[in-house]
């Protein structure tokens, strides 16, 4: 505030009754309360036109901040997109091994991982030129280490071997020839006994069986050579002590093993002789160094590798909106993309071999290594500010925010850049001119005022400045979150067949998820094209939506069981399928009920799962709540939380025409009449609140946000005519109308003996979503949700992704074993 008017006051009359004569002492009061006057008139004023400018450049940075902001969140959006598999593979994988109690410190143990993880390999990567390793008894146990007084003394003293007699490695490579045509190649060791100079010998594998095509002996002896990939992932272990299923990306690596050399790293998890997956307390504890279980010694590490020139075809493919991009490994200043797909990654050596990493300063770009120079002169690329700065590279004013992608210990540091006159015209000239102006006219009166507010303004900016951008980042975390919820299978499908189902004793069934996969009886879905293939030939998914009726035993009562398999038969009947093409999901048995993880995955895929769908029933017979005595009928149905999320999913991915509820001589269509009531999730009742969240300090209905976030984000993409459908256009109008009834910002919590509070539920996540929806482009909102846009020309042929190969109408040859069998897809 400007200081008021009577602060400074002056006396009326400097003489006194002397005879006339002005004391000095007066005229020098008079003049220093003039001069303060002065100054102070002058300060207020300068104040004016500095806070004029202040605004001036605050436009300009917000102008260029909603210009460049979407870009570093569509970066990590993306990149995770095409890295989480990797982490669900390896949990999975473990999961798989445990229960088949394979004794992963042995060869034919670590060789069973080659046929689970090369069909992930050759399906998920595609053309991305990947790899997968494992390797054990080489010093990975931190006793191992030990008496060496630690890694690095355990290398030391054993420079030209592995330290252990029982040593054994496997290696997968995916790659292409001369002629671009794929090449699968398998490198292990010579002795499957084991021993501390075991050779790596490669020989080619058929692409169907992944089995050698010639005897060992006629395979190329790379002789016991610890390469780049093997020496950086057993640091990573002992740099980390990776704990059970602690899943890191390693550091960069130059890889030259197969052509052309490039940059890469790799996902890694260690292998314990235990490989029980651990749950999230379990790990806490773990890493806490209290651990809840012994896991016994860590033998080795199982990694999956990949190349990272796609990074920069990646980067040049996005709407930079004429900007330039690159990204730089963040602990080693190493260059490893831009969105120039012409800069290389590596220089040449001395022999004109390209292995030698580049600087950003080094690189021969412009761009690259005039802004490298701005921002690390030093190559100290681990202390960068996170910001929107505008700077001037190679004599040009530039827009520059920097931003950081970060994902288990894979650490990118992203400039981006776009010309300042691309981003300003006119504005920027007006800012100039008037605060040129200001600071001329003012500097007289307000240098002394300027000064202090500068220090102090610039000290609480600072630090409004962080908890903005770490609030900022929060939510951006939340609503990538939400956007993978929108499109992505973060659990498999896991079904089982209805002949199966119609034969087993209910307590079979309750055995659950893990009781069923332990008999070889569940079909495992893991990504859009197995679900594709599935469906293709004559599979039908029938999911069964119903009312827990007990606070203590899992699933469906005796009475719902019986009414699940009326079911399927009336479904049969009335729509012609064979019930030998049915499969059902149900959720004690596609979601494991001892990984509070896995279960949290699955709700957030609860959108793909009704994608899937052929047939949605209602189970709700006449019954009562074993706990409460409450009625359980189809009104109680329709009164919880959950079968409302599914509802709701259900009728946003298909329509009424695959809903059903369950009677007792038949199956009866729903109709929007039933259905609205549900359309209300967050006014239903939920077993949490009405036992007051005894024992938790957070209501399932947060759980639930995530899951419709992603829903809202797909419903918004459809009104720009992206991923349209009837039933998505009709729930829009519902919730778009009364939002904050179907959506709403906050809810009210209650705990035993404890107050009701008011809680934050979606807040003002359903604003930033309509913001960043507003700032993509119809091929970036399509991108995001893995939805092909209508292309001009011919479609492009089928390229058939998934090893799963049988006639339409023969579901059966699916493979239905335990979880072990994943590995068929």
């Amino acid at each position: 505030d400007a200081p008021r008017g009577d602060a400074m006051t002056m006396k009326k009359s400097t003489f006194r009754d002397d005879g006339g004569k002005l004391h000095a002492s007066t005229i020098l009061k008079s003049c220093m309360g003039i001069f303060g006057g002065l100054v102070c008139i002058g300060a207020v004023s300068g104040s004016g036109w500095y806070m004029s400018y202040s605004t001036a450049q605050a436009s300009l940075e917000s102008a260029g901040g909603e210009f460049m902001a979407n870009i570093p969140l569509y970066v990590e959006s993306s990149l995770k997109h095409r890295l989480d598999p990797i982490l669900f593979h390896l949990k999975a994988g473990l999961s798989m091994l445990n229960t088949m109690a394979v004794d992963v410190a042995t060869w034919d143990g670590i060789y069973q991982i080659r046929n689970y993880t090369t069909p992930f390999l050759q399906n998920f990567f595609g053309d991305t030129k990947c790899c997968y390793g494992v390797a054990v008894n080489m010093g990975f146990d931190k006793a191992d280490v030990e008496p060496f007084g630690g890694w690095q003394g355990f290398l030391d003293a054993h420079p030209d071997s592995c330290g252990d007699d029982r040593m054994v490695g496997d290696v997968v490579l995916m790659d292409t020839d001369a002629n671009g045509n794929p090449t699968v190649v398998g490198v292990e060791t010579e002795f499957p006994n084991g021993s501390n100079t075991n050779s790596w010998i490669a020989r080619p594998l058929d692409d169907v069986r992944y089995l050698p095509l010639v005897d060992k002996s006629q395979g190329v002896n790379f002789g016991p050579a610890r390469m780049a990939w093997l020496d950086i992932t057993w640091k990573t272990v002992h740099w980390k002590d990776l704990q059970p299923f602690e899943f890191s990306f390693t550091p960069i690596i130059m890889w030259d093993i197969t052509k052309p050399n490039c940059l890469k790293t790799h996902g890694v998890v260690p292998l314990y002789e235990n490989t029980r997956v651990p749950t999230d307390a379990e790990y806490k504890s773990f890493k806490a160094g209290n651990p809840p279980w012994d896991p016994g010694r860590r033998v080795g590490a199982w990694l999956i590798g990949f190349k990272l020139w796609f990074l920069s075809e990646h980067l040049a493919s996005m709407n930079l909106k004429g900007g330039f991009i690159y990204l730089v490994e963040r602990a080693t200043g190493t260059f490893v993309a831009s969105s120039d797909i012409s800069v290389q990654s590596l220089a040449p050596d001395s022999n004109g071999e390209m292995t030698m990493t580049l600087s950003p300063k080094d690189v021969d770009h412009p761009m690259i290594s005039g802004s490298a120079l701005v921002l690390a002169p030093d190559n100290e690329w681990s202390n960068i500010t996170q910001e929107l700065k505008q700077v001037e590279v190679n004599g040009e004013r530039e827009f520059m925010l920097t931003f950081l992608f970060s994902y288990y210990n894979l650490e990118l540091q992203g400039v981006y850049m776009v010309h300042r006159n691309v981003v300003l015209s006119q504005l920027d000239e007006m800012a100039t001119r008037d605060a040129l102006m200001s600071i001329v006219l003012n500097t007289f009166f307000s240098g002394i005022l300027m000064i202090g507010v500068i220090i102090i303004g610039y000290q609480a900016f600072k630090r409004l400045a962080q908890v903005a951008q770490e609030q900022r980042r929060a939510l951006h975390v939340k609503v990538q979150d939400g956007l993978w919820c929108a499109s992505e299978i973060s659990y498999p499908i896991v079904l089982v067949s209805a002949n199966d189902f119609m034969v087993q004793e209910d307590s079979e069934i309750r055995l659950c998820h893990e009781g069923l996969r332990r008999k070889g009886l569940l079909t495992f879905l893991d990504t859009k094209d197995l679900v594709c293939n599935f469906k293709k030939a004559g599979g039908q998914i029938i999911f069964f939506s119903y009312e827990w009726q007990s606070w203590t035993k899992l699933g469906p009562s005796d009475l719902q069981l019986k009414w699940m398999r009326a079911s399927l038969n009336h479904y049969a009947a009335e729509t012609g399928v064979d019930i030998g093409h049915l499969y059902v999901w149900l959720d004690i048995l596609a979601i494991p009920q001892r990984h509070v993880g896995m279960k949290s995955l699955a709700v957030n895929s609860l959108y793909a799962y009704a994608s899937s769908t052929s047939g949605f029933i209602v189970i709700a017979p006449e019954g009562f709540h074993e706990n409460t005595g409450a009625p359980s009928n189809l009104e109680s149905y329709r009164s919880r939380v959950w079968t409302r999320v599914e509802q709701v999913a259900m009728f946003a991915a298909n329509g009424l025409g695959k809903m059903y509820i369950a009677e007792g001589d038949g199956l009866r269509k729903f109709d929007m009449d039933f259905l609205k009531p549900s359309l209300e999730i967050f006014q239903a009742n939920m077993t949490c609140c009405r036992r007051k969240h005894e024992h938790q300090d957070y209501c399932d209905k947060e759980t639930v946000v995530l899951p419709m976030l992603g829903l809202w984000f797909r419903l918004l993409a459809q009104q720009r005519n992206v991923g349209v459908t009837e039933s998505g256009k009709e729930l829009f109008e519902i919730y778009s109308a009364e939002i904050q009834k179907y959506l709403p910002a906050r809810f009210d919590y209650t705990q035993v003996a404890g107050p009701t509070v008011s809680r934050p539920l979606f807040g003002n996540l359903i604003k930033q979503v309509g913001r960043i929806v507003d700032n993509l482009s119809n091929e970036e909102l399509a991108d995001i949700l893995s939805i092909d846009l209508p292309a001009e020309g011919p479609p492009p042929s089928n390229v058939v992704v998934a090893r799963v190969s049988f006639a339409p109408g023969d579901a059966d040859n699916i493979s239905t074993a335990s979880s072990s069998d994943t590995a068929s897809f």
